[in-house]
């Protein structure tokens, strides 16, 4: 005999703690006066290495599109980078260092609607970040050297 709730149930929940998370960020959001201001610092943060992060990059990771928004209007620097990660193994054996921004943490946790929504909706930023090469690669390069990892 199996005591799961619904699955219809569950969804329901998620949407209600997905709504109520979002009016609440909201609240932080406006009240806040530098949104840029916080950097946490977090061991369970697997790609930070200790250099912190803003709430536009912890967005990111969640791939929520309405916080990075009103982060964003609120003034988020889309450009903020907190010091550099390592996570991806070269075949000459090196590790690959990237900038931790919003667009690598995108990518590193498969944010794909925060991701589409950026490229999309901020052309000039977006092709400024398409074309910069960082330790010699574009960053369209890393997320299909990401998508191949995947794969295998």
């Amino acid at each position: 005999m199996e005591n799961a709730v619904p699955k219809e149930i569950l969804n329901k929940r998620k949407e209600e703690i997905k709504k109520k998370t979002d009016e609440i960020v909201a609240l932080y959001i406006e009240r806040t006066l530098d949104v840029d201001g916080f950097i946490s610092y977090s061991m369970r943060d697997p790609i930070a290495n200790n250099q912190g992060c803003t709430a536009l990059l912890y967005a990111c990771e969640m791939d929520d599109v309405e916080i990075c928004k009103s982060l964003i209007s609120a003034g988020a620097n889309l450009r903020q980078q907190i010091g550099k990660t390592t996570e991806l193994p070269l075949p000459n054996g090196n590790m690959l260092f990237l900038p931790n921004n919003f667009i690598h943490r995108a990518i590193y946790f498969k944010a794909w609607n925060r991701l589409e929504w950026f490229l999309k909706n901020n052309k000039n930023l977006a092709t400024e970040y398409m074309h910069r090469k960082e330790e010699n690669m574009t960053w369209l390069v890393y997320f299909l050297l990401m998508q191949q990892n995947e794969i295998r």
